[in-house]
């Protein structure tokens, strides 16, 4: 976790320690409608943003929307550009962490319509 994120956590406990209700706003989404409306919803709020993706929505085989950790970064940066989202208030998570089998052994079909062999591998040193 990066410094600003561990300061920014520091303070929403300090903050709710001394009675001030405080949080983030969290979404589990890949979808650029509901990423752009988290982003306008926290600026409204003056609050920062956590978005975080599914092992299934985002992994090292592309998941089913066809994106890496790293590609998910980039995306998510160029809507936080073409929204103003503030950078030091956007953090990116991980639900679900961890290895992946897809579909248990079984290829599947993914979001672009490619599909997916099954294959287990760790994610840690994807994020």
């Amino acid at each position: 976790m990066s410094g600003g994120a561990v300061r920014l956590f520091r303070d929403l406990v300090e903050a709710q320690k001394s009675g001030t209700a405080a949080g983030v706003v969290s979404v589990c989404s890949a979808h650029p409608v509901v990423l752009q409306a988290a982003m306008e919803q926290a600026t409204e709020d003056g609050l920062p943003l956590l978005v975080e993706s599914t092992v299934n929505q985002v992994n090292q085989f592309g998941g089913y929307t066809g994106l890496r950790p790293a590609d998910f970064a980039s995306f998510l940066e160029g809507l936080r550009a073409g929204t103003g989202f503030p950078a030091d208030r956007l953090l990116l998570g991980a639900d679900h962490f961890g290895g992946v089998s897809q579909a248990g052994g079984r290829s599947t079909r993914r979001q672009d319509g490619r599909r997916s062999g099954a294959k287990t591998q760790s994610r840690s040193s994807s994020f």
